[in-house]
């Protein structure tokens, strides 16, 4: 995880520096391919038997997400913060479908 973390801190760092789409474009793929072959341990699957909304059949890393870039937003609906998120979350599920590689998953913290 600090390796990603890392990434991202760099890749934010660097994005900033660039002004044309198109550079931009291409030095996040340059990321992407460093941390596609960096050396991290795999996720472990996620836990079975919890509850799903919205899908047909429980996710699983392995079966259904595999090759797709997963966003995992932690939230509860009493956190204002969290609920400042889900927005900018639709947006991006609006600009990049499934089938581009990104999911959206949302996981509801009850307190």
């Amino acid at each position: 995880m600090d390796l990603i973390y890392e990434y991202s801190a760099d890749l934010t760092e660097n994005l900033t520096d660039l002004e044309s789409k198109q550079d931009k474009i291409k030095l996040i793929q340059k990321y992407i391919r460093q941390i596609v072959h960096a050396k991290v341990q795999p996720v472990p699957d996620l836990r079975e038997g919890i509850e799903w909304f919205n899908v047909t059949k429980a996710l699983s890393l392995r079966k259904h997400l595999t090759n797709k870039l997963v966003l995992l937003d932690f939230f509860t609906y009493c956190c204002i913060n969290c609920l400042h998120v889900l927005p900018e979350l639709k947006k991006l599920e609006q600009k990049y479908s499934i089938s581009d590689g990104l999911v959206v998953v949302c996981d509801h913290f009850v307190v």
